[in-house]
């Protein structure tokens, strides 16, 4: 409400856009063993590199198993999981 009593609302729409760099970026920041990491981001650069989607599903779903295998061990479950919804959403 305003200073003369108005009122409105409004509503805005945020559109995220996920690439695999900006998922290794939250991949080093939220998993704590640095080879591990480290690990997971190749396999990022490699699903960048591939131009065929059935290979880069395999790259992909080996980015999640060795992600999953790691929770409670170098990385949280809530981040985790962060991680995962956002590797789903990689074209």
């Amino acid at each position: 409400m305003d200073f003369a009593g108005n009122t409105g609302s409004g509503a805005a729409t945020i559109s995220v856009i996920v690439t695999a760099p900006s998922l290794a970026i939250l991949t080093s920041r939220f998993v704590t063993d640095s080879a591990i990491a480290n690990s997971l981001n190749v396999k990022l650069d490699g699903y960048l590199r591939l131009l065929d989607r059935p290979s880069r599903l395999n790259i992909l779903n080996g980015y999640k198993y060795e992600l999953e295998a790691q929770i409670s061990r170098v990385v949280s479950a809530q981040d985790a999981l962060v991680l995962l919804a956002l590797a789903s959403a990689l074209p």
